[in-house]
């Protein structure tokens, strides 16, 4: 059996540009910790679904965009996601905080 690469922790340079435009500074994990980071993305990163027809147009993508195209996404032009890529890259961030 392998392991699922899928769901690894983000590399530590990857989860502190997460936390950076996420305006959040890294904290041991706490139910306030994971408040403050819930009330950033859904603050700081838009629900949405340009950045896919975007990225399928220009780049022939079809399935979740990777995590740095993500952030850069985010960070550059103010994209965000869909439900499946805001939760999924979340989620690793999550698993990667602890």
């Amino acid at each position: 059996m392998h392991a699922d690469r899928t769901l690894a922790p983000l590399p530590k340079e990857v989860a502190a540009r997460y936390l950076a435009i996420l305006g959040v500074a890294r904290r041991e994990p706490s139910l306030e910790a994971l408040r403050e980071l819930l009330a950033a993305h859904l603050t700081r990163i838009p629900f949405e679904n340009i950045s896919k027809l975007y990225y399928r147009k220009r780049l022939g993508l079809v399935n979740l965009p990777g995590i740095q195209l993500y952030l850069e996404g985010i960070d550059k032009y103010h994209f965000g996601g869909t439900c499946y890529s805001n939760n999924y890259h979340f989620h690793l961030l999550l698993r990667s905080l602890g």
